[in-house]
């Protein structure tokens, strides 16, 4: 599992943010969920990256009440980040790979602004 640490304003988000994740060759038919993971008191989802090529992960998070209360009771930002791992690559490496994953984007991944 690859732990993805998600921030707000340079926070951790609350415990139970959805983290959907696409994992190389992909392709949705009717009524198939996407593989979802909630993050943790920490703001940490451990996702599961099931196989090599292109991973996209996506996040939404919810800030209530609304900057602007005439215009919505509530703000939605959402985020998503993409990779690319080795179409080698397999289940169980993400240990090898979470320091330079975590480097180059996931540490700070939904930041609001």
């Amino acid at each position: 599992m690859l732990p993805v640490k998600v921030l707000f304003d340079g926070k951790f988000v609350k415990a139970g943010v959805e983290v959907d994740v696409i994992s190389g060759e992909f392709s949705m038919t009717k009524g198939m969920e996407l593989p979802t993971y909630k993050t943790d008191e920490h703001g940490i989802a451990k996702v599961k990256l099931e196989r090599g090529g292109v991973q996209s992960l996506g996040a939404d998070h919810v800030v209530s009440p609304s900057m602007d209360p005439q215009l919505a009771d509530v703000d939605n930002y959402a985020s998503s980040l993409s990779f690319v791992l080795p179409t080698k690559w397999s289940p169980g490496s993400e240990a090898a790979m979470t320091n330079t994953v975590e480097e180059t984007a996931v540490a700070s991944w939904l930041e609001g602004s």
